[in-house]
């Protein structure tokens, strides 16, 4: 299954960048930075989900977000993860009564927000649009189903697959180089049905 990293990582400005690999694996281009401080990255792999990687100056990277589909994984380095959930609770009015009585039906879904801005990589053209990454992460948000997300951060509430609600690419005055993002998605448990068949009278 291809492995596609895409980098929203804000340290461009330190000289360094993380690539995108359409080649099944994690790809890294980077400046003399990054070999400064090679040792401190941790590599990403399917297989090594439930553990955070590093950033190139050994500081934990706790938002990368996995989104995996039938045939190919994409992976989001280093996006903001907003996570909201509303219960559902039926309130009634009562006659002179002050406040509402409260009936506790269930909890609602998670509301999960991803932001983050998918950087160029091409060392050789600096100022060249992203479109190979941002092509790349459109396809996986137009797959008409739900998918499944691997994120550290994610576990902490049980997530593992989220329906695409909607998303935004916002363009930025003045800047070509990059690309800002927001995803916004629902939380989605498999449903079970059991059919027994009915014996005969």
């Amino acid at each position: 299954m291809p492995v596609y990293v895409i980098n929203t990582n804000t340290a461009l400005k330190a000289g360094v960048r993380s690539g995108i690999s359409a080649s099944g694996g994690v790809a890294l281009s980077a400046v003399s930075l990054e070999s400064r401080y090679a040792k401190s990255q941790k590599p990403l792999t399917e297989g090594n989900l439930n553990i955070s990687a590093y950033g190139i100056f050994g500081k934990p990277v706790f938002s990368d977000v996995y989104l995996i589909s039938a045939n190919k994984t994409v992976i989001l380095k280093n996006v903001i993860c907003v996570i909201t959930m509303d219960k559902n609770i039926v309130t009634t009015a009562m006659q002179g009564r002050k406040g509402t009585v409260k009936e506790y039906i269930s909890n609602g879904d998670y509301q999960v927000q991803l932001t983050g801005t998918i950087d160029n990589t091409d060392i050789n053209d600096p100022y060249s649009y992203p479109e190979a990454a941002v092509q790349e992460l459109i396809n996986m948000l137009d797959v008409a189903d739900s998918l499944e997300f691997q994120s550290r951060f994610l576990r902490f509430f049980d997530i593992t697959n989220l329906l695409v609600r909607n998303y935004k690419f916002s363009q930025r005055s003045g800047s070509g180089s990059n690309q800002e993002f927001e995803i916004s998605c629902l939380s989605d448990e498999a449903v079970e049905l059991v059919i027994k068949e009915e014996g005969n009278v």
